[in-house]
């Protein structure tokens, strides 16, 4: 499920991309690219600053949560004042939509985990069966 979400969100973006693009060649209309364009820039650094925050574990988990959600706001209010995408006295609102963003692609990840871990043992349980089986039928000869 994971993977086909991955998947769903990745060609929604090209497709909106291309879309926008093809609305800027057409009828010169580029604030929408301009727009995707800063989003896709803020989610590649939101990433490079997740692989540089995902090195330093703590041992309380929440702190960890804690910094990637800090981290991750930071980049967006940031990055979304230099690109107007609102303004000071509307900081709030920027923070609510971050706290929502955040809170879903938290659970999104989290059902991930969840659906691998789950994979990943099951796999396990089959190897073992199998491997019981294999020593039962070798001491039976």
């Amino acid at each position: 499920m994971k993977e086909f979400i991955k998947s769903s969100l990745i060609e929604f973006a090209v497709i909106v991309l291309v879309l926008s693009l093809s609305d800027g060649i057409e009828i010169n209309k580029w604030r929408n690219f301009i727009i995707f364009g800063e989003i896709l820039v803020v989610v590649m650094i939101f990433r490079m600053c997740s692989i540089f925050i995902d090195k330093f574990q703590n041992r309380f988990y929440i702190i960890d949560v804690l910094v990637e959600f800090i981290a991750s706001l930071s980049v967006v209010l940031f990055f979304g004042f230099i690109f107007g995408w609102y303004e000071i006295d509307r900081i709030g609102y920027m923070v609510v939509v971050g706290v929502i963003v955040y809170g879903i692609c938290y659970i999104l990840g989290i059902a991930g985990n969840k659906k691998s871990a789950d994979y990943i043992n099951s796999q396990l349980e089959k190897r073992r069966k199998n491997r019981e089986n294999i020593d039962k039928n070798s001491a039976d000869r």
